[in-house]
């Protein structure tokens, strides 16, 4: 049981460290405009729905990178494909509360549930292919 409570915790903090990453390179590239305030969901939505594709693309990539290294720490640790799932499954909630306080284009309302599901997919796979995991499909 510790190694499953350990494994989803230390997957909540990689998956964490995985999205902040993704959006630190992103502001790297598409820096957020000096006047923008975080606490105003109009002007942010404002914002968010005039991003580049660009832009539109990190997140979503976030989003993905998060599920894939948080549900691959949480899948290695507690040898419970279902931390995985766990995981993925949080990033899904996080992103549509997101869009529930800021308007978003559909692109990244889809990409809020596709992304994240998409990346639990790829840690579960690969993870199942890895007999050091404790997860491995017999060959």
């Amino acid at each position: 049981m510790a190694r499953v409570i350990g494994g989803v915790l230390l997957g909540l903090i990689a998956a964490f460290v995985a999205i902040w990453s993704v959006e630190m390179v992103n502001h790297l590239i598409y820096p957020l405009p000096r006047d923008i305030r975080v606490d105003d969901p109009e002007g942010l939505g404002a914002y968010v729905r005039a991003m580049s594709i660009g832009a539109q693309l990190f997140v979503a990539g976030g989003w993905l990178a998060g599920a894939f290294v948080g549900g691959w720490v949480a899948g290695s640790i507690s040898r419970r494909s279902w931390t995985i799932w766990l995981i993925a499954g949080l990033i899904v909630i996080a992103g549509l509360a997101n869009i529930l306080y800021v308007t978003h284009p559909t692109f990244l309302k889809i990409a809020s549930v596709v992304a994240p599901l998409i990346g639990g997919l790829i840690a579960a796979l690969l993870l199942r292919r890895c007999p050091s995991a404790g997860m491995g499909a017999p060959v």
